[in-house]
């Protein structure tokens, strides 16, 4: 296969990870190698989930304040130029080390997704450059969700507010970065946001969409566009994924649109395969779904 590295990317429950299934699922059923990274992945190579960012300062003073064996959290921990980063959820379920809330909730607010938008894009861009790295050597394709567009778009926006400009120049970056693994982009998106979460709040938790509703109503953009509540989420997301379709069109990469992913799975399903088809360099014979 001519691609390293297949992206999934769309707003909360437009069928990302469903998606990203039914790849990993097409890539088996080819006997082509890869593996499927989902969102909150721990260990996902390219991107950070639950772990913080300190300072020299910062992090021996967390040390500090550890009861437990010292030594076990260097485990957990990746040196990255002069910075500490801490990956806490992980550090959070090992029984051998005792950790406080109060010292949880300081890595927590030192979280990588809560850095100013330079650092934590050059945190972030540092990461994906070293995956790009190793990952142009292997023979599997990577797959991922959420990473590529909707978790930087929603922490640029949503906490700091950052300009169109500077968020579509991030990815422009990331773009680069990722160019010699050939990925593929495939962009799910809604025909109405509104009607969208509708079905998504049926779906989920009562506390998953209190916490959409908090992050992105609460921070910088929120409040700068006076949002609130639910009706404040879906002016949020509409406006994202109107910068959204503005960056999918600026991409150079290998990709495809998906719109209103819901109204007929199947037949999305046989455009995908036909876009997977064709990066396979027309090795394979088209399949029934």
């Amino acid at each position: 296969m001519n691609t390293k590295l297949i992206l999934v990317e769309g707003i909360p429950g437009s069928g990302k990870t469903s998606t990203a299934e039914y790849i990993s699922s097409y890539l088996n059923r080819k006997n082509i190698a890869n593996e499927l990274f989902k969102e909150g992945n721990l260990d996902h190579p390219a991107d950070y989930e639950s772990t913080a960012c300190l300072s020299k300062d910062e992090y021996y003073k967390i040390q500090s304040q550890l009861k437990s064996d010292k030594k076990s959290l260097t485990d957990y921990i990746i040196k990255n130029d002069d910075d500490y980063l801490i990956e806490y959820g992980k550090l959070y379920h090992d029984k051998k080390i005792n950790i406080s809330d109060e010292i949880l909730n300081q890595l927590t607010d030192s979280d990588i997704y809560n850095l100013t938008p330079v650092k934590h894009s050059h945190v972030i861009k540092d990461k994906w450059i070293k995956f790009a790295k190793k990952a142009v050597t292997q023979g599997q394709v990577n797959i991922f969700e959420c990473c590529f567009l909707q978790n930087p778009l929603t922490t640029m926006m949503a906490y700091h507010n950052t300009s169109k400009d500077y968020i579509i120049k991030h990815v422009k970056d990331l773009e680069q970065i990722i160019s010699e693994l050939n990925p593929l982009l495939i962009l799910l998106e809604p025909k109405n946001i509104e009607e969208q979460f509708d079905r998504v709040k049926k779906e989920r938790s009562e506390e998953w969409l209190n916490f959409v509703i908090d992050y992105v109503t609460n921070q910088s953009y929120g409040q700068e566009n006076n949002l609130n509540g639910y009706s404040g989420l879906i002016e949020f997301y509409q406006d994202l994924a109107e910068l959204e379709l503005n960056i999918f069109s600026k991409l150079s990469l290998n990709k495809i649109l998906i719109k209103d992913p819901h109204l007929n799975w199947k037949q999305n399903y046989q455009k995908i395969n036909a876009f997977l088809k064709k990066a396979l360099g027309g090795r394979d014979e088209e399949e029934a779904i």
